[in-house]
């Protein structure tokens, strides 16, 4: 019976996007770029067992798709229902975690934010996009992980690795998360002293995580025998340079030493504005990311808005204060004894995908223009919810008590 409020507020989430899409769609939001690649892979995956021979991007969307195809074709609203389901399951997902980690409580808060949160509810109108199923993988990646770390199962660890290697086939920036995970589990071992548990649980989890995704890797290396990169025998090919040359790093800190202030910009643009909120951008003139820039540098620059633009900025704003306020709580956790343990994870990770995000960043010519670096960030929300739930729920408390 305790689990009664957890259903609703998943079943809420579920009706929740449904009802957008019985209100919103049609919508004028287009598929990604490279969504004809996923969609012929996955065709290739049906008729004849294998993908493409040219299909170098992560095949883990591409599977999802094809199953998807036989159950209701691959028409733009049978995939945003798809979207609606996997945005559902990041709810539920959300829940577990942190029910596991903090209680009922803190669980089903949440969940409730995970349900409500505009760039989620956005995200599911972006059709042909695998960013919710990287989303969720990389969640119950972060979920085994943590319950390895209280459970003597050795399952638990190697259920961590294959949900990681399905994100890491899924998006190739979730390569590295099983070496963060493995840290945050040697660094636990460390603190409790028990260091030789903690250290196998790690090599258990790295272990299985190249090993799952060994396959992919030779079916690529006999696809290209002389790759030119690192990632393209686990992942992809997209990444034109090898992600290990010490000419990239070169590159990377020669960029960054005659400008530093492409980290300035890179922290707001990964932090100040939420991820996928562009995409409302289409109704009007006004990118809000260049007014939320310019007004963080301290820049004036505000052009005249009509009664509909203001009311779309007005909803972006309150998306971002919203976003700001999450990713505040999120750091405030790691002073909170409870939550210190769980804001490390994300800590540790939100580190990864920020150096990941400005190494892209820097060997592109237009470092401002290029793809939002704070698609590196949305996928660790769900984390960050959880270890801001606690702090929010202190937080009123506090005021309750304040005032009562």
């Amino acid at each position: 019976m305790h689990r009664q409020p957890a259903t609703l507020v998943i079943f809420g989430a579920l009706a929740l996007r449904l009802t957008l899409i019985s209100v919103i769609w049609p919508t004028t939001m287009a598929s990604s770029d490279d969504f004809r690649f996923y969609a012929s892979a996955a065709t290739s995956f049906l008729k004849h067992g294998n993908f493409d021979s040219v299909l170098y991007l992560a095949p883990g969307w591409s599977v999802v798709l094809a199953f998807w195809r036989l159950v209701s074709g691959l028409s733009p609203l049978s995939l945003v229902l798809l979207q609606a389901l996997l945005g559902t399951a990041i709810v539920a997902g959300v829940y577990m975690l942190g029910n596991m980690a903090f209680g009922e409580r803190v669980g089903i808060g949440a969940a409730i934010l995970a349900a409500v949160w505009p760039p989620l509810l956005i995200q599911q109108f972006a059709i042909g996009d695998g960013m919710l199923l990287y989303t969720l993988l990389l969640l119950f990646g972060f979920y085994f992980t943590v319950k390895s770390v209280n459970d003597s199962s050795w399952y638990v660890p190697m259920c961590a690795a294959a949900a990681f290697a399905a994100a890491a086939l899924t998006d190739a920036s979730g390569l590295y998360m099983p070496l963060i995970a493995a840290g945050w589990i040697f660094l636990l071992g460390v603190r409790s002293r028990n260091v030789p548990r903690a250290l196998a649980k790690a090599a258990l989890l790295v272990g299985c995580f190249a090993a799952l995704l060994a396959p992919w890797a030779y079916r690529n290396y006999l696809e290209n025998p002389a790759p030119r990169t690192l990632s393209s025998p686990f992942v992809e090919k997209r990444v034109e340079k090898d992600v290990m040359s010490r000419n990239l790093w070169a590159e990377v800190h020669g960029a960054l030493a005659h400008h530093p202030e492409y980290v300035t910009l890179a922290l707001r643009q990964f932090f100040v504005v939420p991820f996928n909120i562009s995409l409302l951008d289409q109704y009007t003139h006004v990118r809000y990311a260049d007014i939320a820039l310019s007004i963080t540098s301290g820049q004036e620059r505000y052009p005249e808005l009509s009664i509909q633009q203001v009311f779309i900025f007005s909803a972006k704003l309150l998306f971002t204060l919203l976003h700001l306020l999450v990713i505040g709580c999120a750091f405030a956790a790691l002073f909170m004894r409870p939550t210190r343990r769980i804001a490390l994870l994300w800590l540790l990770a939100v580190g990864y995908v920020f150096v990941a995000a400005v190494a892209v960043g820097v060997l592109t010519p237009d470092f401002a223009g290029i793809s939002p670096l704070n698609s590196f960030l949305f996928p660790l929300m769900p984390l960050a919810f959880i270890c801001a739930a606690p702090v929010a729920i202190r937080v009123w408390h506090v005021i309750r008590h304040e005032y009562a």
